[in-house]
C-alpha cells in the first residue's frame, strides 16, 4: 500500500478518506463482529418458491434456497467481543451514536460520516456528504443487523445526526417482527436521552435490515458460539 500512495494518502486512511467501500462489504464487517469473528458469505435472497397461482393460499414449493455459509474466520472470538463492548460505546450518552439506542434493546454500531469528491474541482467537497450507521442489535446476542445511508443529506451532515434515528426507527420494528423480546429496563438512561432529541428527520436514502439465524448460543458473545448467516433475509 504504502508503495501505491502518497504521504498524504497514509495520513488521510486513518479517519476513512481515499478508500471506499460498498453498502454490501460494510454490513458483512460488521456481520462478522456480530457472529462472533465468523465472516459468512452473503445472500440477498432467503429462497425462491414456485407457487401455483391456480391455487389461492398455497405456500408453494422451495425450488431454492440459501444456507449459511462460513467464508473464514476474519478476527478472534476475544477481538470480536471486545469490538462489540467498544461499538456498545457508541450508542450511548457520551457516543456519537445516541440517537440510534432503540428501547428495550442493546444496540452496537458505528456512525459514519464521509465527504464526496466534488466532480468539478477533483476535491473532497465541504457540503456533499454520505452519512450513515450500520449496528445490530440486541449486541448481547445479535438478531438483525442494518446499514443505513444517506446520500447527500440537507443540512447537517453527521450520520449520527441524519441517519442514527432512522437506524432507531426501523430497529425499533425489526425485533419485534423476529419475535426478539425486549428488556424494558435496558439502558433507560441512555434511552431517555435518546428520546428526548429530535426524531428521525425526513431524508432520502438506503436501509437495509437484514436477519440473523438463529444457530447460536442463546449466552451471548461471551459463550462459544457457531457461525451463523447474517445474511439469511433481506
Amino acid at each position: 500500500v504504502r508503495r501505491q500512495c502518497s504521504n498524504r494518502f497514509l495520513a488521510w486512511i486513518w479517519i476513512g478518506q481515499v478508500i471506499g467501500v460498498p453498502p454490501l462489504q460494510v454490513i458483512t464487517a460488521v456481520s462478522a463482529i456480530a457472529n462472533g469473528g465468523w465472516l459468512m458469505t452473503p445472500h440477498l435472497i432467503r429462497q425462491v418458491k414456485e407457487i401455483d397461482l391456480q391455487r389461492v393460499g398455497g405456500e408453494g414449493r422451495v425450488v431454492r434456497e440459501s444456507s449459511p455459509q462460513v467464508r473464514r474466520r476474519a478476527v478472534s472470538e476475544g477481538t470480536a467481543r471486545e469490538m462489540v463492548r467498544i461499538l456498545e460505546g457508541v450508542v450511548s450518552k457520551s457516543g456519537t451514536g445516541l440517537l440510534a439506542a432503540i428501547p428495550g434493546y442493546s444496540v452496537a454500531g458505528k456512525t459514519g460520516t464521509a465527504q464526496k469528491i466534488d466532480p468539478a474541482t477533483g476535491r473532497y467537497s465541504r457540503h456533499a456528504f454520505v452519512s450513515s450507521f450500520v449496528g445490530f442489535a440486541p449486541a448481547e446476542d445479535p438478531a438483525v443487523a442494518i446499514l443505513v445511508m444517506i446520500d447527500e443529506p440537507e443540512g447537517e451532515g453527521w450520520g449520527g445526526t441524519v441517519a442514527a434515528p432512522v437506524f432507531s426507527t426501523i430497529g425499533r420494528e425489526v425485533p419485534h417482527y423476529l419475535k426478539v423480546p425486549p428488556q424494558p429496563s435496558l439502558n433507560e438512561q441512555v434511552l431517555t436521552a435518546s428520546l428526548k432529541a429530535r426524531s428521525a428527520p425526513k431524508v432520502r436514502g438506503t436501509a437495509s435490515a437484514v436477519k440473523v439465524s438463529d444457530a447460536v448460543a442463546s449466552s451471548g458473545l461471551g459463550a462459544h458460539r457457531a457461525p451463523r448467516n447474517v445474511f439469511e433475509a433481506e
